[in-house]
């Protein structure tokens, strides 16, 4: 077991040299998709029928995808080129800039994996992965800046699972998701009729538990059909909030994150959704295979979210809300030698926020992705993949009102977000031992 111990720290220490992940959520809402260079390779079609150590992320039957001890570490860098234009409203009316310039950053996302060969049935898994993130914030003040400036979220999962196989064809796993989540937001100075405003910061944070579970079935040696579950998890974050901006007015408090002119101390409640993804693989020849995945989550779940101090008095809010998303992905993989397997794949992904529920805080759209990739075996033990997308977002239109006295509505913005992404992944896969010497389970 020693072996497992120092691999864990491996793992750990590869997903801690990448926490600085921000940028443009890759999934729909603010969920990040890139979890292995393998299946960004296929536009993650058959991401959850195993095959792979990352597959466990959406299904933790995979823990039992490789015999022995292995290790597998994937890091995706995000290029996104995202800019809003203000087409209307009356924050332009007021002289503000019409452009926010850059919209996102530049960001890398870490994942790694593991797992551990207990028996010929039991193994065990871990995965650290960052699921939930995003970052959008304007180069220029702009006529959204009053509104919302920056906002960001950042989330770290540690994902220990237990795979058994029941038979030779069917297999199932279970895990825990140990889960952080952290929201930052931040507004600049405005006025509106009557009331003006210097602008707020906020930020609050918490650890949360969930659930993930999973199967895989091989009903023949060119088959594999998997079906992942992750779980909600609920988060009561907690931190401080300081300054005056619209959001505290339209929580009900115009005087803002202000006690005898300094900060107040905050807390909310989030539920970080649920998803359930099918995925499956067919061998059509000897070296081609074709993959699909369909992806259902809830996020519908995501109501408007108020901030509270210590006597229970709404003092800011985040006005969201959310339909279901959907994700459809297929793909194929050709073994070109026993050393070289290519892949290509393409995805389209139906996204939670639509013209009636899209804001400035998350300016998301509908998407199409086409993707490369490939992987070289090193060695009989260290694999190489890379993988490229080019990701095609939807033009994003959005108007934002707010309601700042009974029956007083204002509409302060009407703009439109445009969106590209190019995605780069490198992964490494290890595999320190095989199943050599094991004692079959009884």
């Amino acid at each position: 077991m020693g072996k497992y111990v120092r691999l864990t720290y491996v793992s750990a220490a590869a997903l801690i040299c990448g926490l600085g992940i921000s940028g443009h959520a890759q999934a729909g809402g603010y969920a990040v998709r890139e979890q292995s260079t393998q299946f960004m390779g296929t536009s993650f079609a058959g991401d959850a029928a195993g095959g792979d150590l990352s597959s466990m992320f959406w299904n933790p039957a995979a823990a039992a995808s490789a015999n022995g001890i292995n290790f597998s570490s994937n890091y995706t860098l995000l290029l996104p080129d995202s800019h809003v234009t203000a087409t209307g409203g009356d924050f332009l009316a007021e002289r503000y800039s019409p452009n926010s310039g850059g919209y996102s950053i530049d960001a890398i996302v870490p994942a790694s994996y593991a797992n551990y060969q207990l028996s010929d049935r039991w193994f065990l898994g871990l995965a650290l992965n960052s699921p939930f993130g995003f970052t959008t914030g304007p180069s220029n003040t702009w006529a959204g800046s009053p509104i919302e400036n920056t906002s960001k979220i950042f989330t770290l999962d540690i994902n220990p699972t237990l795979a058994y196989k029941v038979t030779p064809q069917i297999t199932v796993g279970a895990g825990v998701q140990i889960e952080y989540f952290k929201i930052s937001e931040s507004s600049g100075a405005g006025s509106l009729g009557p009331l003006a405003w210097t602008g707020r910061t906020s930020s609050l944070d918490d650890w949360g538990v969930g659930a993930t579970a999973g199967v895989i079935w091989q009903p023949s040696a060119l088959t594999s059909l998997g079906l992942g579950y992750r779980g909600q998890v609920e988060v009561n974050p907690s931190g401080d909030c300081s300054g005056r901006g619209l959001t505290n007015i339209q929580a009900g408090n115009p005087s803002g994150c202000y006690v005898n002119g300094n900060g107040v101390a905050v807390h909310s409640s989030v539920t970080l959704p649920d998803s359930l993804t099918l995925s499956g693989r067919q061998q059509v020849t000897p070296q081609l295979a074709l993959l699909g995945t369909i992806e259902w989550t809830d996020w519908s779940l995501i109501h408007p979210v108020s901030a509270y101090n210590s006597a229970g008095t709404a003092v800011d809010a985040l006005h969201v809300g959310f339909d279901d998303g959907w994700f459809f992905a297929i793909g194929a993989e050709y073994a070109y030698s026993p050393r070289l397997t290519l892949r290509t794949g393409l995805s389209y992904e139906v996204s939670p926020v639509t013209d009636a529920n899209r804001t400035q805080f998350l300016p998301d759209a509908n998407r199409w992705t086409p993707s490369v990739g490939a992987s070289y075996k090193w060695s009989d033990r260290i694999t190489v993949d890379l993988a490229y997308s080019h990701i095609f977002f939807n033009d994003a239109h959005f108007t934002e009102t707010a309601t700042v006295a009974p029956f007083v509505t204002f509409t302060l913005l009407d703009a439109v977000a445009k969106t590209d992404v190019d995605v780069v992944s490198l992964g490494l896969k290890y595999k320190f031992a095989g199943a050599a010497a094991l004692e079959p389970y009884k």
